[in-house]
């Protein structure tokens, strides 16, 4: 199956009401990470394909990537001006407008919460950049 064929499957299932919840797709992808094995030369390749398709997950299951519709925001609707989306650099992902630190590191985040044997992953040698 090439990837536009695998994508055309994932529409339909998502279409027939087949597709898991966010909580559900997050368990599958951890029964994933624990079934790769530490011997495989692509082991960290494929744990970090995994961990970042988690994130994704999680990401949009919490609203990080994707506006909050009208009302459901923490600001007043009549005092939200438009705002231009950043990009965020490698190895954070925007938090709220409203959350004091603009910018929350991924990875190390993982990094200190579950040991990853010989992980891809490692601490950034400077902080990423804050919002002024």
């Amino acid at each position: 199956m090439n990837k536009t064929e695998a994508l055309a499957a994932m529409v339909e299932v998502a279409r027939i009401g087949r597709g898991m919840t966010p909580a559900d797709a997050l368990t599958q992808l951890g029964e994933l990470i624990a079934q790769e094995s530490p011997d495989d030369p692509a082991h960290d390749v494929k744990v970090e394909k995994l961990l970042r398709l988690g994130a994704c997950i999680w990401s949009l299951r919490r609203g990080l990537f994707l506006p909050e519709p009208p009302g459901r925001g923490m600001e007043p609707e009549a005092a939200a001006p438009a705002r231009t989306r950043e990009i965020a650099p490698i190895g954070t992902i925007p938090a709220r407008v409203s959350h004091p630190a603009a910018y929350q590191p991924v990875i190390p985040a993982l990094s200190t919460s579950v040991h990853y044997a010989r992980a891809a992953f490692t601490p950034p040698e400077t902080p990423p950049p804050q919002r002024p």
